[in-house]
């Protein structure tokens, strides 16, 4: 669970990045994510992250993973926590979340 979120959020930064998105998120989308997994001060995940997390599918949770394995160090790079990032889609309960390998 803990890699799916680590993807997760590695795609959530590049998102945020690239307004024109990663994986089938849009970066404003993904920016509503950013204060439950910043390095500093980190609030819990607000209903619009949890409701992007759900939205989705297992083959845009792949993405994320294959973006995470091909860009490491992205995350740290925007401040985001690895740690607080890859439980997003088990506080969010998201269904379609996978395990990355």
């Amino acid at each position: 669970m803990a890699k799916k979120l680590v993807l997760f959020l590695v795609v959530m930064v590049a998102v945020w990045e690239v307004t024109n998105g990663v994986c089938n998120l849009s970066g404003m989308t993904m920016f509503r994510c950013m204060p439950a997994v910043s390095n500093d001060s980190p609030t819990d995940p607000s209903k619009e992250c949890c409701k992007a997390v759900n939205s989705l599918s297992s083959s845009d949770f792949q993405c994320l993973c294959d973006y995470k394995n091909n860009h490491p160090g992205d995350l740290q790079q925007y401040g985001v926590n690895a740690t607080r990032a890859a439980q997003l889609p088990s506080t969010c309960k998201a269904k379609n979340a996978i395990q990355c390998s």
